[in-house]
């Protein structure tokens, strides 16, 4: 199924919302941590976390590191957790399929698929993305669409 139809797919629809809503979560955590989250920053963990189903090893965020090797940066510690929090919502999808003897096969939801849902949320993200640096238009639509307060 193309990308474009995604959103439309009931189907698609619960996952797409696993991962949106999860982002919305971090976005939450982030701010509580004086950490504003970007739309810059979200395409960022969206293809990050995409590459990690790919079977690439994660890059780090951080251009400084402290002595153990770790990012000294605040912001760039948790956006690492947000790659891998948003990678894990894969792990709580399950896809089912309807088998022509009328059972229905439950398995883990495949790589490809779950880079599809990624790049599909990359592509809303780019579109709700605003002209200016620090851009938040696509994060604010995602919390008034979580909270049905779209007008």
């Amino acid at each position: 199924m193309p990308k474009h139809n995604l959103m439309k797919d009931p189907a698609y629809a619960q996952m797409l919302y696993a991962v949106e809503s999860r982002l919305a979560e971090l976005d939450k955590e982030a701010a509580a941590q004086n950490i504003t989250l970007t739309d810059s920053n979200v395409r960022s963990i969206y293809v990050r976390a995409a590459n990690i189903a790919k079977g690439k090893t994660p890059a780090a965020t951080a251009a400084t590191k402290d002595a153990s090797g770790a990012s000294a940066n605040p912001k760039d510690q948790f956006l690492n957790r947000a790659v891998s929090e948003i990678a894990n919502v894969r792990d709580t999808i399950i896809e089912e399929h309807d088998l022509p003897d009328g059972t229905v096969e439950r398995r883990p939801l495949r790589a490809a698929t779950w880079i599809a849902i990624l790049d599909c949320l990359k592509d809303s993200c780019a579109t709700r993305t605003g002209p200016a640096p620090g851009s938040r238009g696509y994060l604010d639509f995602l919390h008034s669409f979580l909270t049905g307060k779209i007008g």
